[in-house]
């Protein structure tokens, strides 16, 4: 991030988890990100750490369970109102009304709970294994694939059912890409696949400089001796779209099989760098005969 500013360490290490969104969604919760570092300073946690920390952590959760960038951005505010000089009006005018709203919902509670442990990550966290205890959500582990290793943290959580998670939320933040991950996701593991979420580093000149940086591939599907890499993609619209997507898929360098899912009507084929692409109108009809074309 650009400019200097109280904990900018911290805050640039968290921008570089935010891997799951659109261009303009991550733009969002990195500004959050850096209003709220801003905003709270050098306030320190009664830990001693900064106070920053607290908000990072939540909104870390919250975007492990495929929360919108309006909700992670909320949840890096959600503290300023309380704590800091800043307005619910600058919240809405900066970030939207919805935003607003939701930090002023949060402030609220938390005048009555302030002293309770509710809202602390680690609570969350619990919270978070009572669902997966009920069948309701499923964590996914990170695995590296060039360094051929699993990642503690952070962890990703798909909903059992999405038909029960729309209907808990009243069908509001209903985003097609996460409902797609979702329905892969389920699919993959109702034919018997182990489904894990992988990351690869890909390294390249920029600017006269070799920058390093962390790619997501949405699934990394395994089954006995056979592996496939596959990405999740609501539409490629332009060949810049394209690119993206299968970005992490070429910065592996191993044979298995990279797949693109995409939601519209194609016809199942390789492309000219060897990513098979699949509709998921396939996939869903006969998931081994799409990923084995």
């Amino acid at each position: 991030m650009e400019g200097d500013f109280p904990n900018k360490e911290l805050v640039d290490k968290f921008v570089k988890k935010i891997i799951r969104y659109s261009d303009e969604d991550r733009d969002k919760i990195a500004a959050a990100a850096v209003f709220a570092a801003k905003k709270h300073g050098d306030q320190k946690r009664k830990t001693g750490e900064p106070y920053i920390t607290h908000p990072m952590a939540v909104a870390e959760i919250l975007m492990q369970i495929g929360m919108d960038a309006d909700t992670v951005s909320a949840g890096l505010l959600h503290d300023t109102l309380e704590d800091t000089d800043t307005t619910e009006e600058e919240i809405s005018t900066v970030f939207g009304k919805e935003v607003g709203e939701m930090v002023q919902a949060v402030t609220k509670i938390s005048r009555i709970t302030d002293e309770k442990s509710i809202q602390e990550a680690e609570t969350i966290k619990k919270y978070i294994e009572f669902l997966e205890d009920a069948f309701i959500v499923t964590e996914s582990t990170r695995y590296d694939i060039k360094g051929r290793k699993y990642i503690g943290t952070p962890k990703k959580y798909y909903f059992e059912d999405a038909g029960l998670r729309n209907a808990r939320l009243g069908f509001r933040q209903v985003e097609e890409n996460h409902i797609m991950d979702n329905v892969i996701y389920n699919e993959l593991r109702s034919r018997g696949y182990s489904v894990d979420v992988g990351v690869v580093e890909n390294v390249k000149k920029q600017d006269e400089a070799w920058v390093r940086k962390s790619l997501e591939v949405d699934f990394v599907v395994n089954a006995g001796d056979r592996r496939y890499y596959i990405q999740s993609a609501c539409e490629l619209p332009s060949e810049k779209k394209m690119a993206q997507e299968q970005a992490s898929l070429l910065a592996i360098d191993d044979a298995f099989r990279k797949i693109v899912i995409v939601n519209s009507a194609i016809l199942s084929g390789y492309n000219e760098q060897g990513i098979l692409l699949v509709s998921l109108s396939d996939f869903l009809f006969d998931p081994e005969r799409a990923i084995n074309y």
